[in-house]
């Protein structure tokens, strides 16, 4: 069993509380001992831990009487062959980058897509998490995406002035991670989540990206079935808990 443990600034700073991070991941036969409960013991200073573990019995069951709640499921997804999704047109959507957001958008404009997307987080799902910091939180995180380096590569589908879909690429190397997408309801069906897969597919291809990643909330049907359509497959199926020292109330 291997523990990564470190402290999450960008919740710290915008829920103004020390908010740490820890990932478990079971390689070969995992053995359930102390590691986990020191690890939690010393993060003595921490008011809220997020843990990400793989499935085990012993192991999630230490979890949860450590104090842990669990909040959700993520799913993680990987592509290799970008080449087989079928752009489709549409005359009145356009596709811009980065540099014309920045340039002619504000961040009140996405404000529509940033509550689609903050409903279905690990932070909407904790009710001991203020509504207004989980929507700050995603706020925060579009706006760095666009307007500073957070995010390598944007994509966003305008429909006259209006954003109506967005895809954020982060790389490295010769891989590259879907880090937000979403898509207005009201334009759901048209093909522009399709749209924006294809630009980041011809992206990769570009930039001699082999391999693309994405994750997403394993409750999350509709945009599970989304990435197997699109020739994801399913690479790590994991389990999501919090745990609060210091509650907070809605």
């Amino acid at each position: 069993m291997k523990l990564e443990i470190y402290r999450d600034s960008f919740d710290s700073d915008i829920l103004k509380r020390e908010c740490f991070k820890i990932n478990i991941n079971i390689t070969g036969k995992a053995s359930v001992n102390k590691n986990l409960e020191n690890a939690i013991a010393e993060l003595a200073c921490a008011d809220l831990i997020c843990l990400v573990t793989d499935h085990n019995p012993d192991l999630n069951n230490l979890i949860v009487q450590s104090g842990f709640s669990i909040i959700g499921t993520k799913n993680v997804y990987k592509l290799e062959n970008f080449t087989h999704v079928v752009k489709k047109e549409n005359e009145n959507l356009k596709i811009f980058s980065k540099n014309w957001a920045a340039e002619f958008l504000q961040i009140n404009d996405f404000k529509r897509l940033i509550s689609t997307l903050v409903v279905k987080s690990r932070y909407w799902k904790d009710s001991l998490i203020p509504k207004e910091l989980s929507f700050a939180i995603y706020e925060k995180w579009f706006y760095n995406s666009i307007y500073n380096k957070y995010a390598d590569e944007v994509f966003i589908a305008i429909n006259g002035k209006k954003p109506i879909g967005i895809l954020t690429l982060k790389k490295h190397k010769e891989i590259a991670h879907i880090d937000l997408i979403v898509v207005d309801p009201d334009e759901k069906g048209k093909g522009i989540g399709n749209l924006l897969l294809v630009e980041s597919f011809n992206y990769c291809q570009q930039n001699g990206i082999n391999s693309l990643y994405v994750e997403t909330e394993g409750e999350n049907i509709e945009a599970n079935r989304f990435y197997q359509r699109s020739g994801f497959l399913l690479t790590k199926h994991s389990l999501v808990f919090h745990k609060h020292r210091k509650k907070e109330k809605n």
